[in-house]
Parts: structure tokens; sequence; C-alpha cells
């Protein structure tokens, strides 16, 4: 036990550690139910220190607490919403300090639970396939980044209308794990439509984005680029360990 002994006031203890063993034997005495309920007050608790801003810098050290507690407390098994979102924020956490081998991890655990418990199309499950092709991506395994966004695109495109944002995103997605893969024609007609769709959504206020042209060229330039440097294996699976955290975050 941390203990803080403020000058004016009475002591109150900071932060507990329990050893792992120890956790696992007090869990065995409990009944189900007794688990159940403290599970429920440990993930209160783990919620009530979620700044909700994981872009936020100054953030990132909450963030790193909080992460060797999800497991422990049960809050990747949690139905409630609260707690899906304190674990999708840590998972944007991940993604934003570049440390997608720890992110491609986490997202593999929530994906094997909340599957049992929630819809394809459901709010949560979406944003966690869409960071669970995120990271593949990230980690060089662009074949399976594809199967995973393309699933998503196919399922949304048959169930909601095109300028749907969820679909929007999705599509955004796919078109990044293409390009990784070189398929730049594909890629191309995924952004404009992308675009044409936002544009279209946010009316004659928005800025004016870039001609169809200029995206063009640019895939060009990397189609002619990836020609001339010596590429990966796309179906590469290898990983990279955790980093410092970055000066910039690369985009989602």
């Amino acid at each position: 036990m941390d203990y803080v002994q403020p000058s004016d006031s009475v002591g109150y203890v900071d932060s507990v550690e329990m050893h792992r063993l120890y956790h696992r034997f007090l869990r065995r005495t409990l009944t189900p139910g007794e688990r159940d309920e403290l599970s429920a007050v440990a993930c209160r608790v783990l919620v009530s220190a979620d700044p909700r801003s994981p872009s936020e810098v100054a953030n990132w050290p909450v963030y790193a607490e909080l992460l060797p507690h999800l497991h422990p407390s049960g809050a990747l098994e949690s139905s409630e919403a609260p707690v899906r979102d304190l674990v999708l924020n840590c998972i944007e956490y991940l993604r934003l300090r570049d440390e997608e081998s720890t992110g491609l991890t986490l997202c593999e655990q929530v994906l094997a639970r909340w599957r049992i418990r929630l819809a394809p199309t459901h709010p949560s499950m979406l944003v966690l396939v869409h960071q669970h092709a995120n990271m593949l991506r990230r980690c060089g395994r662009y074949r399976e980044a594809e199967a995973v966004g393309r699933a998503v695109v196919e399922q949304l495109a048959e169930e909601r209308p095109s300028d749907d944002l969820d679909l929007l995103r999705a599509e955004a997605g796919l078109g990044g794990s293409l390009m990784a893969l070189g398929l730049f024609k594909e890629a191309h007609q995924l952004f404009e439509d992308v675009w044409r769709a936002y544009d279209v959504l946010d009316g004659p206020e928005a800025p004016a984005p870039r001609p169809a042209s200029t995206t063009s060229a640019s895939l060009s330039a990397s189609s002619a680029a990836t020609r001339k440097r010596p590429t990966s294996t796309p179906n590469s699976s290898s990983c990279g360990g955790s980093r410092s955290a970055p000066t910039t975050s690369r985009p989602c």
C-alpha cells in the first residue's frame, strides 16, 4: 500500500498492489455472484478514472496506469456501455502511442469476448473492428487487414445507405489497406466515393476538398515509388514491439 500523509489532513491510501497469485486465490474463494458484484465495482472505479480523451498527450500516463487493470477487473467481459468506452479509449491510446503490438493483442482479446454478446454492427463492435484492422495494417499484416475491412464494408453496404458514417469510415479504412497492398486503383475509387459522400453531407459550407485529379496523382506517385523501392511481403506477420511516445501521431 502507498500512503499519502498531507500536512494538514488525515492520511489516506493512494494505491494498493496485490500479488497475482494472492489475487487468484481470493477469486477462487468467492461465489460467482460475489465475483460479478466485485468486478462491477472495480469496473466503475476504472471508468471514474477514465479521462475520456486519449488524444490528449497529458492523459497518456493515466491510460498507462489503467491498462494493466482491464483484464483482472473483468472490464473486457463487461456488458456496460461506459466500460466498453473505457476499453475502446485504451485501445485508441495504444494506437496514438504507436503501440501496435500491444494494441493488436488487446483488440483480439476484446473481440473474442464481445462477439459473444454484441451484434457485428453494434457501434462499439464497429469501432473495435476498425481498430483491429488498423493494428493489423500497422503490424504489416496487410492481407488480414484487407479481409477484416472488406467484410465490414460488404455487411454495412447491404444494410445501410451509401452515406452512412460507419460505412464511410469502414471504406476509408479498407482503402488504407488496399494502398498498403499496392491496389491503388481500387483504393482510389473508394477514397473518391468517400470524399464525394462527405462533400454532400457537409454541404456548401464545407472547405473545398482536393480535386480528384490531385488524389489520382498522389496514388500514381505512390505506385511509382513502390515499384522503385524494395517491398516487404504483404502477408508478413511480423509486428514491432512497444516504442516510446512519438512526437506526432499517425492518422487512423
